[in-house]
């Protein structure tokens, strides 16, 4: 099971390789990491927000029903309004601006999209919007 701090610093950690991965112009790669790592940062902030110890998985001993099978999404405007900060984030101009950038991110897309249909710019906005927004969550 993962932690609130295991998920935040999963967070980090992909921003920090998709910050590699931009420097070495792969900036494919960098952008989809960028989305894991919002992701995981709102996941991280549903632990806070619910009381749980931990993203409770697939743990046995959490009745099916309320496992997080209910979470396993990808959907970064889903899981924001999962974490009880949607509401509190509307009103933060850029928080909004940066979140624009970061909620086109589909991992399905990312994941069957050719190399290099994302361009530097957009891999930049990309990271830098990512910063912005797992900073305010």
């Amino acid at each position: 099971m993962l932690t609130e701090d295991d998920l935040r610093n999963m967070s980090k950690a992909r921003l920090e390789e998709a910050e590699m991965l931009f420097e070495a112009g792969k900036y494919d790669t960098a952008l989809y990491l960028c989305g894991y790592a919002v992701e995981f940062q709102i996941k991280a902030r549903i632990i806070s927000t619910l009381k749980w110890a931990a993203w409770p998985d697939k743990d046995p001993d959490v009745p099916k029903k309320f496992r997080t099978d209910n979470f396993q999404i990808h959907q970064l405007e889903h899981l924001l309004y999962l974490s009880g900060r949607w509401a509190q984030t509307k009103e933060n101009k850029p928080f909004m601006a940066s979140w624009s950038i970061v909620a086109k991110w589909d991992p399905a897309l990312c994941r069957y999209r050719a190399d290099g249909t994302v361009t530097k710019n957009e891999a930049e906005s990309m990271i830098a919007a990512s910063k912005i927004v797992t900073r305010e969550i």
